[in-house]
């Protein structure tokens, strides 16, 4: 059981530490993990469910773009959540993407929520941080979903006809810009 003393100390140390994370330079240092955490969740959401949405759509008479019934059986079916029906489906059809990196986007969901909806949580709970460590593993996620759509986008233009393009090469808007918020993290 804790004493009168032990407890003064725990609370002298979280003071301490809650101190250190409100120095301007530590929060603005937290707030931006938080927000790429934040960004390269929104960016990866958008890689995989719109991405995969365009793929299942067709144009109407006005040119707007509709996803046809495949999507609900291939796509929508396999969840609820359209986010993670959408996983599974690349889980099943991408080759490199895999039940481990769900597994990094459900962390990366969860932290991502626990950092928007409870705004102060990093901050009054000065022992836990973003995990970038995580965040970087979704990255490389939106690295390589970004260039699995590349891929097929090039293999229907027929302007790529006989033209060797290396993986390595295809690069999405939403993978620039998160190694350009990773640089700027670290």
């Amino acid at each position: 059981m804790p004493t009168q003393r032990t407890a003064a100390c725990d609370v002298d140390d979280f003071k301490e530490a809650l101190s250190r994370r409100l120095e301007p330079d530590a929060a603005h240092a937290l707030l931006a993990r938080i927000g790429f955490a934040a960004i390269t969740y929104e960016l990866l959401k958008g890689e995989i469910v719109e991405g995969l949405r365009s793929f299942f759509s067709w144009p109407d008479d006005t040119g707007e773009l509709l996803p046809d019934e495949e999507y609900q059986t291939q796509v929508l079916s396999r969840d609820k959540n359209v986010y993670r029906a959408s996983c599974l489906w690349l889980v099943e059809h991408m080759e490199s993407f895999t039940l481990e990196d769900l597994d990094v986007l459900t962390r990366l969901h969860e932290q991502r929520g626990q950092a928007v909806h409870k705004g102060g949580y990093y901050f009054f709970n000065p022992e836990d941080d973003v995990d970038i460590e995580l965040v970087r593993d979704a990255v490389d996620i939106v690295r390589r979903v970004g260039q699995f759509w590349g891929r097929i986008n090039i293999e229907i233009n027929s302007e790529f006809d006989d033209q060797e393009i290396a993986d390595h090469e295809i690069r999405s808007g939403a993978s620039m810009l998160c190694d350009m918020l990773l640089w700027v993290v670290k």
